[in-house]
């Protein structure tokens, strides 16, 4: 059994799919000239399914991470943070339209409209104005990017304290497709 940080294991599993995604080719080149086709052909088909079993190895390998990946997270709370992360994100994703808007305040509007109402030249007898206050929006986006960033330090700092073990078989199964 060997020892591995979460956020390791994250980068086998990631290199793990990468790799089990490459196409093998079962199709060789044999020389017309060659005398002994039939022993070729047999070195040929031996040698891929070597490669095939290799890589249903890792493939295997690497759900077995992310299953230990995945139990590592729940017990460390690495999984709620992520939930609270993905909250966050989905508040932030309210507010940030409303950070590049005009937005005015109650002050401005009055002003605005006081504006149009001496000139005798107007030609319309509505104004857009903005229901919200700017410094409100301002606000509630500098704490939610706060924590966003509390949270994403938290869950790097998790990652990288955190340790699952892992079967030789794993890191045998990674090593032999040149990941570990």
């Amino acid at each position: 059994m060997i020892n591995i940080s979460l956020k390791k294991a994250y980068e086998l599993s990631r290199a793990g799919l990468a790799k089990s995604r490459e196409t093998l080719s079962p199709e060789q080149t044999i020389s017309i000239y060659s005398t002994n086709v039939a022993d070729e052909l047999s070195a040929h088909s031996l040698s891929f399914a070597q490669k095939l079993d290799s890589r249903l190895n890792l493939v295997a390998a690497t759900f077995q991470i992310r299953e230990l990946i995945n139990l590592a997270n729940s017990s460390h709370g690495i999984s709620s943070t992520m939930t609270q992360l993905a909250e966050v994100e989905a508040k932030l994703a309210l507010f940030l339209p409303l950070e590049d808007s005009t937005l005015s305040n109650a002050i401005s509007t009055k002003m605005e409209i006081d504006k149009l109402l001496s000139d005798d030249r107007r030609y319309t007898s509505t104004v857009e104005v903005s229901v919200i206050d700017g410094s409100t929006v301002m606000t509630a986006i500098s704490l939610l990017r706060k924590q966003k960033a509390q949270l994403r330090d938290r869950i790097a700092q998790l990652n990288s304290e955190k340790t699952i073990e892992v079967t030789n078989d794993i890191i045998e199964a990674f090593a032999t497709n040149g990941i570990y």
